[in-house]
């Protein structure tokens, strides 16, 4: 097949849509898509002159109209710009507005969101083996566990949409809720960690689990291959049957699992393991508890204390859990940062003490690290950790603001994310009654608990306008200024309009922040916003415009095939992606497009062309290849026929085609090779051209 790497065509692309020197250059240059004036953070010299820091920057070149209208709906849709949508912005560029609400109600804004909130409340990142300590288990020896994780990643992504957008209720309410989305095995498992609650010093003897206080008698669970008739999970679960606490469980084709006993909480353990396919012995699969519907079916499940005299859920029979949109527990469940997801990310320990998931929980929520301070605001420093911050030493001034607010979880739970238990200290002291925090300037605020914690992010006079410059950022795909006084005007409208996330989103993406129609203080800081297309963006983006189903495969449900599947999986993983590490208030936001980046690219292209072309069900036929061509700029590149650059990007395809049929290349390959061109071109993997 005859292909060109992107940035081959950069030249020719150049001559024949005009694209500015400047843009070009932030698209190719290794400065990425946030070029900057001199000193500025993300500043990158352009040649080894001495001089060459003494340059100004380019003066300001406004977008126009359709450029940063194609751009907005990419971010929201990944779609391209309709003609219709082009026309209508070319008459009235005031007409942004109405069309991003538009563009807010299409599918694919469901699917482009639930990515931005998986990221922007860090509920992805966390491997396998960060899941032991909240569960007890090894869970990586589970049958399911990439369904188990992907299911704790996704949970709170859906209900922030669930939340504030369907149910258009305030933008709070990701740090507040009680409710979130679970399916059957979240729901047992969240039960299950309540069941058997670990102290700070790891024992979970002293306060034995409530389920079992009835149960004086030993555990049986017996294998249906060893000729034991199934007991009826009804049985199993009545103190007054003669099988009470008798599991039977059924081992995978070729498993021999023989009987075994177990006693107080491993009865528990064992029983939660069955559920999820692991045996009672090593090396033992069994079928599990769910069917396929349990795990892609989410409910929104409000978790709550019990009342007086209430008894509390047992995680132990899926039929109930399936029929019921509430859990009764003991475990503090609020907002974003008391996911499992989140502490598995953002793990502690009995020497870290909460101080990483605090300071990431306000690195979430408020945009901002807890930093060192002066004696302005006084602290209680009593449970300082003295080897890492004694009084005069380096660590001292951030840990006496650090150390106070990591109290907020410690008050709820133990250091392995279960209630806390009557036993647990800090540091050999009672856990503190009150916790205070206080980051970017802001008034201490003082509290007790998780829930305190929470009440206290939402007051933060910060909190609006961080908001408003992480949606920047996204739509930017690089940095914008927080002292911006159009971040301070969106904030203050999202504020005052009751924390609406649409409003939010509308305001920002019509901002000149955003579109960059007029120069602001961004603008002025960090140069055009133009980037590369990240592997989250890139992919969703193919997904959407080539009407195929999850073009990456980054979830496992490609639609072309299973060579190409497996070969795009392998691809994407190389195409840099956004992310967040520990202690960094911003995202991580790759924007340089080197060689591993364009390699990548292109031959996703090239691989995902052979499901499209010449395939059993093929997109585009080798007979129609002009009506390919069209789709190609339109579609692929998201040029609409309107558009004077629509034109000539034909000549270009069609000029690559009649080379590789010159060439002796088929039909077939020189429209697939084509089809690369268009695909990972500038415009195919560039936001902001």
């Amino acid at each position: 097949m005859m292909r060109r790497t992107p940035y081959y065509w950069v030249g020719t692309l150049a001559v024949l849509i005009g694209l500015g020197a400047g843009v070009l250059s932030a698209c190719s240059s290794s400065g990425g898509g946030s070029t900057t004036g001199p000193g500025g953070p993300n500043s990158v010299p352009t040649t080894t002159d001495t001089t060459a820091a003494t340059i100004p920057p380019a003066p300001f070149d406004a977008f126009t109209p359709d450029v940063y209208a194609a751009k907005v709906k990419d971010v929201l849709t990944g779609l391209p710009l309709t003609d219709a949508e082009y026309l209508r912005v070319k008459a009235d560029p005031t007409t942004l507005k109405a069309l991003i609400n538009e563009w807010m109600a299409l599918p694919s804004f469901k699917t482009k969101m639930l990515e931005f909130f998986t990221q922007a409340f860090q509920q992805d990142g966390a491997e396998i083996s960060d899941l032991d300590d909240q569960y007890g288990v090894k869970i990586q020896a589970w049958p399911v566990q990439n369904l188990f994780l992907k299911s704790l990643s996704e949970s709170f992504a859906r209900t922030a949409w669930e939340l504030v957008v369907a149910g258009d209720q305030p933008f709070t309410q990701t740090v507040t809720t009680r409710s979130f989305m679970l399916n059957v095995p979240l729901m047992i498992a969240l039960s299950y960690i309540d069941a058997v609650p670990v102290s700070d010093m790891k024992t979970d003897t002293v306060e034995v689990p409530w389920l079992l206080k009835s149960n004086t008698q030993v555990g049986q669970f017996l294998s249906t291959a060893d000729g034991n008739a199934a007991i009826p999970l009804s049985d199993t679960l009545n103190p007054q049957s003669p099988n009470y606490m008798k599991w039977t469980y059924t081992p995978v084709a070729g498993d021999k699992c023989g009987p075994v006993t177990k006693k107080g909480p491993a009865i528990l353990t064992g029983a939660f393991e069955l559920m999820m396919g692991y045996g009672v012995q090593a090396n033992c699969k069994v079928q599990t508890a769910f069917t396929d519907a349990d795990w892609s079916t989410y409910k929104l499940v409000t978790i709550r204390r019990p009342n007086a005299g209430e008894k509390k859920t047992a995680f132990w029979d899926p039929a109930v859990l399936r029929n019921t949109n509430e859990l009764v527990l003991d475990t503090d469940r609020i907002g974003f940062m008391t996911t499992p997801a989140f502490f598995g990310r953002w793990a502690t320990n009995d020497s870290n003490m909460f101080r990483v998931t605090v300071n990431q929980s306000l690195i979430v929520a408020l945009g901002r690290s807890i930093e060192p301070i002066g004696t302005a605001i006084p602290l209680d420093d009593s449970n300082l950790q003295g080897e890492h911050a004694a009084p005069g030493s380096p660590c001292y001034s951030c840990h006496v603001t650090l150390d106070p607010a990591r109290e907020f979880f410690h008050q709820s739970y133990s250091v392995y994310y279960s209630r806390r238990l009557s036993m647990d200290t800090t540091l050999g002291k009672p856990v503190p009654p009150t916790s205070t925090f206080t980051v970017f300037n802001s008034p201490a605020i003082v509290g007790n608990g998780i829930s305190d914690l929470a009440n206290g992010i939402i007051q933060h006079p910060g909190y609006a306008t961080a908001w408003a410059e992480k949606f920047c950022e996204y739509a930017n795909s690089g940095d914008c200024s927080a002292d911006d006084p159009e971040i301070m005007r969106i904030g203050d409208a999202f504020k005052a309009g009751g924390y609406r996330l649409k409003d939010l989103i509308s305001e920002t993406l019509s901002s000149p922040i955003v579109t960059f129609a007029q120069p602001t203080k961004t603008s002025t800081d960090f140069g055009p916003a133009v980037g590369i297309a990240r592997r989250e963006v890139f992919c969703a983006r193919l997904t959407e415009r080539l009407g195929v189903v999850d073009a990456c495969n980054m979830v496992g449900q490609n639609s072309l095939g299973a060579s190409i599947a497996k070969s795009v999986t392998k691809l994407a993983l190389g195409v840099p992606n956004a992310g967040f590490s520990r202690g960094d208030p911003r995202a991580i936001l790759p924007r340089d497009p080197n060689l591993f980046f364009a390699d990548g690219t292109e031959k996703i292209c090239s691989s995902i062309s052979n499901g499209l072309i010449g395939s059993a069900t093929p997109k585009w036929a080798p007979t129609q290849k002009d009506a390919a061509f069209n789709d190609f700029v339109s579609i692929v590149m998201g040029v609409p026929p309107s558009d004077p650059r629509f034109t000539p990007l034909l000549g270009v395809l069609s000029s690559h085609y009649d080379q590789a049929i010159a060439a002796k290349a088929t039909d077939t390959d020189a429209l697939r090779s084509t089809f690369v061109v268009a695909c990972s071109s500038p415009l195919g993997v560039s936001s902001g051209l």
